[in-house]
């Protein structure tokens, strides 16, 4: 396989494709001199190489698509870069998005790799914690540790803050790379002058495999679309869920700090009973609580919202969807 020049937009390609995927452009390949030629012409316009004679295939019958009402489309589509009629419409939409940036292709994977490389954040910072204060405490010369305790106390602190805000991210990277995706295809499609709904309707009716991430990313972001107001939503509640979670980490550090510092100048320095510090412990737990509230009853009324929205542009396909999961579901 070899990169070529669309010979009309110029864009780098395969050889071996049968459409530019940048403009749509139809175009064919020499074998003999390496000519690109627009269309699929009889014979090379260089060479007077002649192309085989493709044969013709059968009509296949068209799947019904439901008229889209004139809202579901604010701006005024352009001719579409691409509007394949295949059963694998959908998939070619979400490869398309997906191969115009590395971002965009492999968003799921960084979203994976940046949650595990918190989690061993996580555990180095509390085993770092853990090896500062059992060092002071085995301290045998009580002058030293008394001399000691604040710089434990700063190295606690920082390992803490550290942990926190590993904590809180992995809380919302998930939503973060959903959102991302779902506004990042969003402005693909407009900018491409696409309408996904056939496409959605030939998934709905046809496709077998069930690639539920990828349909929700195109679900949403075709409603996005169609609804000025759904990308407000979706903004609100990504980062009222970041002020949650961040407030969660600030209460959780500061009650590690203190809960530490407690036990080592009163516990091990003047050996009184440990008394747990709640206080902060309870504003965590309110943080945590508010972050679930918001992230299940948020996105369940902006789920609502886009049901209703599918159920007016598309009637019925999504209870076809939902039949094929419960087929699907039956036979694993």
């Amino acid at each position: 396989m070899a990169l070529i020049s669309c010979p009309e937009c110029g864009a780098q390609i395969s050889d071996e494709a049968k459409l530019c995927v940048h403009c749509g452009c139809t175009f064919t390949v020499c074998p003999e001199c390496k000519a690109v030629t627009v269309g699929k012409p009889p014979h090379c316009p260089s060479c007077g190489f002649a192309f085989p004679v493709q044969p013709v295939a059968a009509a296949q019958p068209a799947v019904p698509v439901q008229p889209v009402p004139p809202y579901a489309l604010p701006y005024a589509p352009a001719p579409p870069v691409m509007q394949p009629q295949s059963a694998t419409a959908f998939d070619n939409y979400v490869a398309m998005w997906e191969n115009s940036s590395p971002l965009r292709k492999n968003y799921a994977k960084i979203s994976r790799a940046i949650g595990i490389v918190f989690d061993i954040l996580v555990t180095v910072m509390m085993a770092l914690m853990m090896v500062s204060i059992i060092g002071w405490k085995n301290d045998q010369d009580a002058l030293a540790s008394l001399f000691k305790a604040e710089g434990v106390l700063s190295s606690v602190k920082t390992y803490a803050a550290v942990a926190c805000c590993c904590i809180a991210i992995s809380m919302v990277k998930n939503t973060f790379a959903g959102t991302y995706a779902e506004i990042s295809m969003s402005n693909w499609l407009r900018a491409n002058h696409i309408d996904p709904l056939p496409a959605m309707a030939q998934y709905y009716g046809m496709e077998t495999d069930m690639e539920m991430v990828n349909f929700s990313t195109l679900h949403t972001a075709a409603y996005m679309n169609a609804d000025s107001s759904a990308r407000g939503r979706e903004y609100a509640m990504l980062f009222g869920l970041l002020a949650l979670a961040a407030g969660f980490a600030v209460a959780l550090g500061v009650c590690v700090v203190e809960n530490v510092q407690y036990y080592m100048l009163n516990t091990v320095m003047l050996e009184l009973p440990f008394s747990f510090q709640f206080v902060s412990l309870l504003v965590a737990i309110a943080f945590l609580a508010a972050f679930a509230v918001l992230y299940l009853a948020g996105y369940r009324a902006i789920g609502k919202k886009e049901n209703a929205w599918l159920d007016q542009v598309m009637p019925g396909m999504r209870e076809k969807l939902e039949n094929k999961i419960d087929e699907v579901i039956d036979k694993m």
